[in-house]
């Protein structure tokens, strides 16, 4: 099924470039508004302009993607920011709905405002564990 979309995406185009190459027509492009400091960037453009974790965690202590200096995983802090702003990644990534009913933590009743649900701390997906994807930039979370 995809390679049946991407050819005949693939043909439409040809299809486009070959009607203008007959009428003599140039094939416009549409220009791309600039962006100057890269925190303005979206994930996904922040993503494409540095290839890898490592390439943007340098950026980030460097300070050329600002993050900010809020050390806590508040909206506005730091750590959401690297998270959800720059790796553009996903809220479920991190939030659930709701704890399960046999579930017992000291927060389960209390939502932080603005939070699209809580984060579920007895689950681990061991982004910062041994071996984990984050670890060699930042080392490993504790047991």
């Amino acid at each position: 099924m995809r390679m049946k979309l991407l050819a005949l995406m693939l043909l439409a185009i040809a299809l486009v470039i070959a009607g203008c190459a007959q009428t003599g027509k140039e094939v416009k492009q549409t220009p791309t508004p600039e962006k100057t400091p890269t925190s303005e960037a979206t994930p996904t453009e922040q993503m494409t302009r540095y290839a890898s974790l490592k390439e943007i965690a340098e950026k980030i202590r460097s300070g050329e993607i600002d993050v900010g200096n809020n050390y806590d995983m508040t909206l506005e802090g730091r750590f959401h920011k690297i998270h959800a702003k720059v790796l553009g990644l996903d809220c479920t990534a991190c939030h659930i709905p709701d704890y399960a009913k046999d579930v017992l933590y000291e927060r389960k009743y209390k939502k932080p405002e603005g939070a699209p649900g809580v984060v579920d701390r007895g689950v681990c997906l061991g982004c910062h564990k041994e071996g984990g994807i984050a670890t060699p930039w930042y080392g490993q979370a504790s047991e």
